[in-house]
């Protein structure tokens, strides 16, 4: 409902917004944005228009009525789930690396790292993109989208310091650890 109070959006719309904006943090699929949309329009949240398309399928385009509107706005007042529910494959593997081994955590933690300098890189561009379209900060709906972006920010830098941690402990353990014993051949 939050894409659709921007203005008429079909499917495809709203899944293309969601990745120009809010993929960092929340991800609908195609899957899912269709039956919340046929939802919606049930609920009378949304109403639905076919726009004829010469020489391609007709497009659909979902707007919201004045009770999806209340209905938003109610949502957006009600307290939220804190701290968020967090599945994080990484940190689960992490915990069970001890069966694995140093050096397969490292790889992991090595390409998380590498992604999440990339992020870093991809959200300071989109920073820089919200400073030059709002240079006084009186855009409203940007400075909301900059507070979101800017926790992204610390968020990712929080993981990347972490991930260096994690790197230079595994590294001093593997410095520390004992060579492996020898069992083939040895009799006690």
């Amino acid at each position: 409902m939050g894409m659709l109070s921007f203005g008429p959006q079909s499917g495809y719309d709203i899944k293309r917004n969601i990745e120009r904006s809010v993929r960092h943090f929340w991800n609908e699929s195609y899957g899912q944005i269709y039956p919340i949309l046929h939802r919606l329009v049930e609920e009378g949240l949304a109403v639905r228009r076919t726009e004829r398309g010469e020489g391609r399928p007709d497009r659909h385009v979902y707007s919201l009525t004045p009770a999806g509107h209340a209905e938003l706005e109610k949502w957006l007042v009600e307290p939220v789930e804190s701290p968020p529910a967090v599945r994080h494959e990484l940190l689960l593997k992490l915990f069970f690396g001890h069966l694995v081994g140093p050096e397969e955590t490292r790889k992991h933690l090595v390409r998380y790292r590498d992604e999440l300098e990339r992020q870093l890189e991809l959200y300071r561009s989109i920073e820089s993109d919200f400073h030059a379209k709002n240079p006084d900060g009186a855009c409203l709906p940007l400075l909301y989208g900059l507070l979101t972006l800017r926790c992204g920010l610390r968020v990712a830098q929080a993981y990347l310091e972490w991930s260096e941690e994690a790197l230079e402990a595994l590294a001093t353990f593997a410095s520390d650890a004992p060579p492996p014993a020898d069992t083939e051949g040895k009799k006690s």
